[in-house]
């Protein structure tokens, strides 16, 4: 009974709709509020109440009105405010964020719209020096590969361990011990440099081989049998302990090396001879290709994708932004306080005008983020005469949360129309009307900044492959480096030589 009694004191009766002069995308209108003629032409809210009209069949007038203030005795002001509580407005037609300070002296209807406070400001100058060695592949990734790669090399190891001490011939044969001639050139003729790079090998048994050779030297007698020093035979004969050993043994004990040059595609100069070892070759050189394949395309990606200093919220406080308001929206700047208490932020509660919106960001001594909505930051840019492509380019987004924040129509408190009103949005949302009016809405509002793809690919910038270049030329400087150090190392190996002989 009671809903039908207020249904019927709305029909044919006069609604009075309170709409503000600077809100064009929630309610347009024409005529003049001194005339008293205006009428309601258009807007997200506009067609909310038109909806209201149709099904209640009431009557419009149009007042108009401006944005809720609060007075210094803690009370709403303003004429909206007053018009409401006057009874000579019904209605704000202003989707006003619901906060606990306004919902107690006004009431709210049920929301009709949702916003996420975001950010908006400059992307601070990015640093040209980038990971590019780790960033393809994710850190999980990482330790997927390196534990792959771990647990081979140490079946390798258990395999050829249990191999040696398991199988007789393969232990008599890794420890036989022979007559060694001095002066018997054993290089094989492969030249200094080949003795080098073979050098570098012989560190990953060479343990195996003094063992050898302490036993050959235990006595002072058999140190004289033997003719030249310890030191000489080490050095012309330390091959011979190597090419005793069999395909297995000598696999094992280089697949560290192995293991980097099979990620890197290249070949190896060893077989293993046993089955099992075998099968384990070919699993790392598959594994080494995937490797390879994988992270040369993402490297690829990695280069050719522009990094953004600024990619979530909490970067903001890292570059030291600081954060800024509109001068009339009061939800913002509690939000704001309530930041800069919970965060410890060092500033105040910086306010800005209409006109500054925009250009405060661009020309700020100090990097600067303006706190609003996405469906209010656009249509102001646009009104300052600034462009899409513009905005797009030079000006950047980022979330402060998800948090939804609600947004709707207001009455006065304990207004006779709440129930009604709020039984009809419900309505509205049921048959996705409410929908269909955010949609157009927030398409009208909000820039599509990066949605759609372009028919050329943009081209690599210097900057882009600035990391590339500094890697390659940071290890050849490094290879020349070592290369110029084992030279000298050799040249001053054999001075020494000549003058202890």
């Amino acid at each position: 009974m009671v809903t039908i009694w207020r249904f019927d004191s709305i029909i044919g009766a006069y609604f009075f709709a309170l709409c503000k002069t600077n809100q064009p995308d929630w309610m347009r209108y024409k005529g003049s509020a001194k005339a008293g003629n205006i009428t309601l032409t258009g807007g997200f809210s506009v067609e909310l109440y038109w909806n209201f009209q149709m099904m209640l069949n009431f009557r419009v007038k149009v007042v108009t009105g401006d944005g809720l203030t609060t007075l210094p005795n803690k009370t709403l002001g303003g004429t909206t405010a007053t018009h409401l509580n006057s009874e000579t407005g019904d209605i704000a037609l202003s989707m006003s964020s619901v906060v606990p300070f306004r919902a107690s002296q006004l009431t709210f209807l049920q929301p009709t719209y949702h916003g996420i406070i975001t950010c908006f400001f400059m992307q601070p100058t990015a640093n040209s020096i980038r990971n590019i060695v780790t960033a393809p592949f994710h850190t999980y990734v990482w330790f997927s590969l390196i534990g792959t790669w771990l647990f081979l090399i140490t079946v390798v190891k258990i395999s050829a361990f249990l191999k040696s001490h398991t199988n007789p011939t393969t232990r008599e044969k890794t420890t036989e011990t022979k007559q060694i001639d001095p002066n018997v050139n054993n290089d094989g003729g492969g030249g200094e440099f080949e003795s080098h790079i073979l050098d570098f090998g012989w560190t990953l048994y060479a343990s195996d081989y003094n063992n050898w050779v302490k036993d050959e030297f235990t006595t002072e007698e058999r140190r004289k049998e033997i003719p030249g020093s310890q030191e000489t035979l080490l050095e012309k004969n330390k091959w011979q302990y190597y090419d005793d050993l069999d395909s297995d043994t000598r696999f094992a004990s280089e697949i560290g090396m192995w293991a980097f040059t099979a990620n890197c595609q290249k070949s190896w100069h060893i077989i293993p001879d046993s089955l099992p070892m075998r099968m384990m070759f070919l699993i790392g050189i598959l594994c080494g290709v995937v490797c390879f394949v994988g992270y040369s395309g993402a490297i690829t990606s990695t280069l050719t994708v522009s990094t953004l200093p600024v990619k979530q919220f909490s970067d903001l406080m890292k570059f030291k932004f600081l954060f800024t308001v509109h001068e009339w929206s009061e939800p913002f700047q509690i939000f704001l306080q309530l930041m800069i208490d919970t965060q410890s932020l060092s500033q105040k509660v910086l306010k800005i005008t209409t006109v500054e919106e925009i250009s405060h960001l661009l020309n700020a001594n100090k990097p600067m983020a303006f706190l609003t909505y996405s469906d209010l930051f656009y249509p102001t840019a646009l009104a300052l005469n600034y462009t899409e492509i513009f905005i797009c380019s030079h000006i950047s987004k980022v979330q402060v949360s998800p948090v939804l924040y609600k947004s709707g129509m207001f009455l006065k408190k304990g207004s006779e129309y709440t129930e009604i009103l709020n039984h009809k949005i419900i309505i509205m949302k049921e048959r996705g009307f409410n929908h269909r009016y955010i949609r157009t809405y927030e398409t009208n509002n909000i820039f599509p900044c990066g949605g759609a793809s372009s028919s050329t690919a943009d081209p690599i910038e210097f900057t882009d492959v600035l990391t590339a270049f500094l890697v390659a030329c940071s290890g050849l400087l490094v290879s020349v480096t070592l290369l110029g150090i084992e030279i000298l190392y050799s040249k001053l190996d054999k001075v020494f030589r000549v003058k202890k002989h």
